[in-house]
Formats: C-alpha cells, structure tokens, sequence
C-alpha cells in the first residue's frame, strides 16, 4: 500500500466559472453517425499546477517532477466495460510534446451516455503519478469525482476534463495513509476564495497562494501544502474570474489545529500590489468544519482585501481572536426576550423604535469591551483590553450586553420590567463576582445611557388629527376605523407618526435624502394599472387573488422589525456568527428599517397620496374616465392611518435585503421563514434575500393597502439606504 502525502490538487478545472466538457463539430463525412471523446484540457492545467509548484521551499517534496506520458482509461455503458477492463484499462497516449490525447479509433463511439469508471496519469517508465479517486472519502472533495457520466452526442468530438489528485510516495505524511488506507485518518475540505479591491472600491478576483503546517502545543510542524495558488483569467465574456482553492487536511478523532498563510499576488486583473501574507493564523478543524452547510455542499472562506471594506466570510482571521470566540448566546437570548416583549404589542413606529434603540445599546456594550466594530453612542476609542483572559472579556461581555437590553427596553416598554429583570438576574448570576463582572454591568448602564441621551429630544409620536385632503389623490382621513374615535386608541378623523419624518434619522444623512419620484398622476395610463389591479386582487373577498397571493399578503403583514430580527436570528445560528457579529448585524438591520420609517414617513406627508380604500370608493368622482368606483369596497385587512406613497414596509424590505447581500457578499439563502401571528404554523422556504424583500414588498398589494408604484419606488429607495447605512455605520475599526 503506498503512502500519500496529499500536495495539489488539479485545481481551477471544474468549477463554476469554466465547463467541464466542451464540443466542436466535426468535419468527418459521417460525423452524423459517430461521436469522438478525447482528454486533454486537465493535463495542462495538472501540468501548470505541476510547474507552479516549484515555488514552494526547496527541501520539501513534489509530488513528481516526471513530466505525464500518457493515460488509462476504463469506460463502460450500461454497466458493460466498453473501453478498457479493470484487468488491463486502455492506453491513450499524448501527441507528442502537447498535453492533449491522440485521437484513437477505440473512442469514436456511438452517441450515448457513457460512465469513465477509471482515469489514471503515468510518466513514460509506466508509474502511476495521478489518479482520479472514486469511491471514498476523497470523492467528496472534487467537483466531479468518478464515476464521471459523460453524454456523448452525434457529430461532435467531445473533450473530458478530470479532477485527479497526486501522490508522492518518497514522503511520509506524519498523518498516516491519507489517500488508499481512507479507514485510518479521514479527511475535511478548506476551501479559499478572495476579492481584492482598488482604490477606487472595486472589486476583483484576487489572485493569491496559499501555505499550510500542521499545527499543535503552539509550534507549527509538518507543511501540508506549499505555496498553492489560485488562478484568475479572462473568461469570454471579457471579464476576469478567479478560482477557489480546495485543500483536503488532516482530521483525527480529537481537535486538529492548521496554521494557514494567505499571500497577495500580482494579476493581470487589478495589476501589480505588494506581495506579502496579508492572512495568517491557526484555524481548527471546527472553523473548517462551520464552512459545511449541508452533507453536499462547502462554502469557501471569503476574503476581502485592499479597499474593499468588508469583513471576511467568516473572520477565522481576525486580528483579535478573543471577539470571534464570542458565542452569540446572550444576544440572541436579549432579542428574544425584546420580540417576546414588543412584538404586535406597540403601534408599528414604536415597535421598530424600541427595536433601534435596544440592539444598538447591546452593540455599543459589546464594542465597549473589545472594540471590533464603530458603535452608535458610546464611544469606545479609549478601550483597552489590555492584561485581561479571554475568559473575563466574555464575562465581561456578557454582563455588559445584558445590562445594556434590560435598561433600554424597560425605559421603553415598562411592562416589559419584570420577565428584563428576571434574565438579567439569571445571567448576572451564571457569571463570577470580579471586578471584570462589575465593569461589565457600567459598560452596559453606560451604553444604555447613551442611547437613550441621544434619542431624549426625538419628538414623541402618536395620532393626531389630520385635517386630509378632498382634492382626487389627496390622501382621506374618511376611511374606517379610523373616521370613528376609538377612545384610548386614537381619535377620529386621525393619522399616525405625522411627525415621524422629522426625527434625527440613526444613519443616514436626512430624512429627504432617497426622496426622488412621486406618484402617478391620476389621469395615466400607470395609475390607471394600478388602480385595477389593487382593486381586483386586494379588496376583502377578491375572487382574482390566487391562494398563493393571500398566503403572502397574510404572511408578511407582520411589522418588518420583528420578522426580520426573527429571520436574522435564524440566518446568524445557520452561519454561526459569533457574539460580535451577530450584534452587529442585528443593530444595522434595525437601524436601517428605522430610518426607512424615517424617510418613508418623511416622503408620506410631502406627498400626501391616497390610500387605495379611499380611491376606489372615490373612482367616479376623480376626474378620470377609466377608473370605475366602488364605494362599498374594503381592502382586505384595515388600512394604516398614514398616506401611501411609499410603503414603510417595501422600504424597509429593500434596506434590509441589501444589508443582508453585503453583509454576506451573496444574495443566496436557504431559510425556512415562518408566521407566527396571522399564519400560525405556516412555512415559507426563502432561496435568496431579495426573495425576502419582493415578497414582503408586494404583500401590501395583495391585502389592499398599497398601489404597486410606491412598493416599489420605496423598496428602491430602501435599496439606496440599505447600501448607505452598511457602508457608513458600525464599520470595523
């Protein structure tokens, strides 16, 4: 049995930006009747790996230097061997001095779906050197592992492409028989990828190498890969794409440790940079193990350098570890608490409010005992941590953060005092008295304090009355319930949140700043397509709206600070944010769907525009010939006392959606989304964020409170906002 030191994979070959097989049609006169299979495109890239390889430290083995002679080759058909038998699989040899096969008549095959059961590389003493793994454990680690299906089709030669791996057996791998004895050690993929940008913030493909030691008692020991890098090439389109690099590491029954060093290449891309490490550090095999999101499926760790401006994916690099040792435990317990608290219990404007305020005070107390991100309101420039464990900084920490959620949310929502104070004495009492303890109970008052002094002069909100319009378009207050007192609740003839547009906003510059169309005007063809189409799909029995349409009207109906607090829960457990960045994230989600309330309320009452209940119900008096009245029709749920144009709810949509992309730098998701309010029990399956901002846009079409237009003027202009509070507030330091 021969031993394997793993040392470079044939990469760059089948992945996402190239294609593992391409035809040409042949000019043979029965080329109709025949199809032609050759292989060859891998062996210049195993060739250039090969030759690349050379870099690396000169006592370190290759895995050969021999240059690749010829292959075998075993193809079968329906089970049945048609090429080559396992006793003797068939020789193709190279054309002389290229890397590509020689056409052989063995390979001009009827057209079919053909299985490649054994590809092999040899040098021309006849020693194998490369070898494609089938079954086992590195099977997983390739795209394309054996058996290969290959569908060949009439006229056309066809050229495979096959993922191999080397082995060198003049190298003891101090792990054992990685590649043929896979019973002894397993194995687990890491795989890199990065972006690098220029001054200007654009972003590239970054080329890079990578090298990896073992690791263990603090000392780095065997290298397990030496200077393996990416590639990145023009694709057809004239554009540069970049390949992920894969390596297979060591993993033994305990905790296995991998010192890893990333280096910064020139590129024809971007053009010439410093080369230098620009990552380094020990990751363990639970980092590598977290990058798995399902048994089929490995993300990449995802770095982003030069001006890019954005975190890595996830920070397994980061320059202080203690932050990213953080579990998210504690603050995902505080949300919970302030969705059990606040949630469909407060008028919407409040609600979103309190949910601003509260995660913004946890971040600031996280910040404020490791520095990692800008805060809100408290200042943490003068932070030193210097002298303290890891272990009293997550004490730390965990003190600070609940004390932070107890003290806002019992200022805004007092009911909310006994179950804040309960949790608060629950956690406080999980941590020992020390000083570190104390400290991180004053970082929390403090935060807390700070927030609330920042907002102390925001102007308080509530209905008003609200004299409205009688002009057609001019926004009603005649509508029901709200044309009847309601004492407590509100009074007649009243709005909610006339003032809002006027509050400071928590991140971007000024209420007016997304401000750019208004809505149609009465008389064109646009409001008139929107007038039918709110009239016919969202009034209280519309025979028109399909099940699916009022599934997503009920569904999302719910305010968008608690479904997206709810979902952003969900998505930092999934992706196993740590403590750090799960406040973050939370606090930027919230402070974006504030301002979008901010800005869109501001937009609301310049505009001034109707609701859809008062505009059919005053279709036949609006001037406008097309647009037929009904004054008895009812949006299917109660209209919000506030104008139109534009929704709150797709604003906020939008920001969150793309505070969710560039956070993760992907719009992809695989979440199941649930309704706990109007649609007990009831499941959504989400495959991207912006899935998650049209459907909450569109819904208020669907239960006939808003016209299409301003869903989507505000889901747009929530875009803008989203992209500006992501890349203006709580930034990494």
């Amino acid at each position: 049995m021969k031993k394997l030191q793993i040392w470079l994979f044939a990469l760059g070959v089948c992945v996402a930006m190239t294609s593992c097989s391409k035809e040409e049609v042949s000019n043979r006169a029965d080329s109709t009747e025949k199809a032609s299979l050759s292989f060859g495109a891998i062996l210049h890239d195993m060739e250039a790996n090969r030759l690349a390889s050379k870099q690396s430290l000169e006592e370190l083995p290759q895995c050969t230097d021999d240059a690749v002679s010829y292959v075998m080759i075993i193809l079968s058909r329906n089970g049945t061997n048609v090429v080559g038998t396992q006793q003797q699989p068939f020789r193709i040899d190279l054309v002389p001095d290229q890397l590509f096969t020689e056409e052989a008549p063995e390979l001009e095959l009827d057209p079919g779906i053909y299985s490649l059961d054994y590809f092999g590389v040899y040098n021309a003493a006849g020693d194998l050197i490369w070898v494609a793994p089938g079954s086992g454990i590195f099977s997983e680690f390739l795209n394309f592992p054996l058996p290969l299906e290959i569908d060949l089709r009439a006229g056309v030669k066809k050229y495979v492409e096959v993922s191999v791996l080397c082995f060198d057996d003049r190298f003891v791998n101090e792990y054992g028989y990685l590649f043929f004895d896979l019973d002894t050690n397993r194995a687990i993929e890491f795989c890199v990828f990065g972006n690098y940008c220029d001054e200007t913030g654009r972003h590239y493909p970054a080329a890079f190498s990578v090298d990896i030691w073992s690791y263990s008692n603090g000392e780095t020991g065997a290298q397990l890969y030496a200077n393996v890098a990416n590639t990145v090439a023009m694709n057809d389109a004239g554009d540069y794409a970049g390949a992920p690099v894969c390596f297979a590491l060591p993993d033994t029954d305990g905790p296995d440790e991998y010192y890893v060093e990333i280096t910064l290449l020139n590129s024809d891309a971007y053009g010439n940079v410093t080369e230098e490490v620009i990552r380094s550090g020990v990751i363990t095999d639970e980092d590598v193990r977290n990058l798995f999101d399902g048994d089929d499926a490995v993300d990449y760790f995802h770095f982003r350098e030069g001006a890019c401006n954005l975190d890595d994916s996830p920070d397994i690099f980061g320059d202080d570890g203690t932050a990213d040792a953080y579990s998210n435990e504690t603050v995902l317990e505080w949300n919970e608490l302030v969705a059990a608290s606040i949630n469909q219990q407060m008028p919407q404007p409040l609600e979103v409010k309190a949910y601003a305020m509260i995660t913004l005070a946890m971040h600031d107390a996280l910040n404020n005992v490791v520095p990692k991100y800008e805060t809100y309101a408290l200042d943490n420039s003068q932070v030193d941590t210097e002298g303290l464990s890891t272990e009293e900084l997550h004490l730390m920490a965990d003190a600070a953060v609940s004390q932070a959620a107890r003290d806002v949310l019992v200022q805004l929502r007092p009911a909310a005092t006994t179950a804040a104070d309960e949790l608060l004495a629950l956690i406080l009492s999980q941590i020992p008295d020390s000083d570190q303890k104390e400290q991180g109970i004053q970082v929390g008052m403090d935060a807390a304090a700070a927030v609330l002094a920042k907002r102390a002069s925001d102007p308080a909100l509530g209905f008003e009355t609200y004299p409205g319009g009688t002009e057609p378009g001019e926004y009603r207050v005649d509508y029901l319930p709200y044309v009847n007192a309601n004492p407590p609740v509100w009074p007649a003839n009243t709005v909610y949140g006339a003032n809002l547009g006027e509050l400071p906003p928590f991140g971007i510059l000024s209420s007016d700043q997304f401000m750019d169309e208004g809505p149609y005007p009465l008389n064109s063809a646009e409001y008139i397509a929107d007038y039918n189409e709110v009239k016919t799909l969202g009034c209280a029995n519309c025979p028109a709206r399909t099940a699916e349409q009022l599934e997503i009207g009920l569904f999302w109906i719910e305010g968008p600070s608690s479904s997206m607090n709810r979902i952003a829960r969900d998505i930092i457990v999934q992706r196993d944010l740590d403590g750090w960045e799960a406040a973050r994230l939370i606090a930027l989600i919230q402070m974006a769907i504030m301002d979008s309330y901010i800005a869109s309320f501001e937009e609301k009452f310049h505009f001034t525009f109707w609701r859809p209940i008062s505009a059919i119900r005053n279709g036949d008096t609006d001037g406008v010939e097309a647009t037929i009245g009904d004054e008895t029709w009812m949006s299917h749920s109660i209209t919000p006392p506030n104008p139109e144009f534009p929704s709150s709810h797709s604003y906020a949509a939008g920001a969150v959606a793309e505070i969710f992309k560039a956070y993760f730098n992907s719009d992809q998701l695989n979440l199941t989304v649930i309704s706990p309010y109007t649609l007990p029990g009831v499941e959504r399956q989400m495959t991207s964020f912006s899935q998650i901002s049209n459907e909450k846009t569109i819904f208020g079409l669907y239960i006939g409170h808003d016209f299409r237009h301003g869903l989507e003027v505000g889901q747009r202009n929530g875009e803008e906002l989203g992209a500006y509070i992501y890349e203006n507030n709580l930034r990494e330091k």
